[in-house]
C-alpha cells in the first residue's frame, strides 16, 4: 500500500509539471501551432491511459497497480521531455 501511495503522489506530481511546461509550450507557439497542440495534448491523454491500459490492464493483483502507475509516471516523465523540446531556441 506504501508503494501505491509513492506511485501516487508521484504520479500526481507529474501531472503538476506536465501542466506547467504545456502551458509555457503553448504561450511559446504561434496561434496556428497552440490549435495544433491542444489537440496533440488531448490526444496523446488518451494514448498514454490507452498504452499503459495494453502492457498492464490485463493483469490483477497489487503489483499490476504499480506496473501500470510506473508505466503513467514513466509515459508523463517522456511527455515533459518533448514539450520542454518546443521552449528551447
Amino acid at each position: 500500500a506504501a508503494m501505491r501511495g509513492w506511485q501516487k503522489t508521484g504520479l500526481a506530481d507529474a501531472n503538476a509539471r506536465l501542466t506547467v511546461v504545456y502551458a509555457k509550450a503553448l504561450a511559446a507557439l504561434p496561434a496556428d501551432q497552440q490549435v495544433k497542440l491542444r489537440g496533440a495534448q488531448r490526444r496523446w491523454l488518451a494514448f498514454r491511459s490507452s498504452d499503459c491500459d495494453v502492457f498492464f490492464g490485463t493483469q490483477t493483483g497489487t503489483i499490476a497497480g504499480v506496473q501500470y502507475g510506473g508505466c503513467m509516471i514513466d509515459r508523463t516523465e517522456k511527455r515533459i521531455e518533448n514539450l520542454q523540446n518546443l521552449l528551447r531556441p
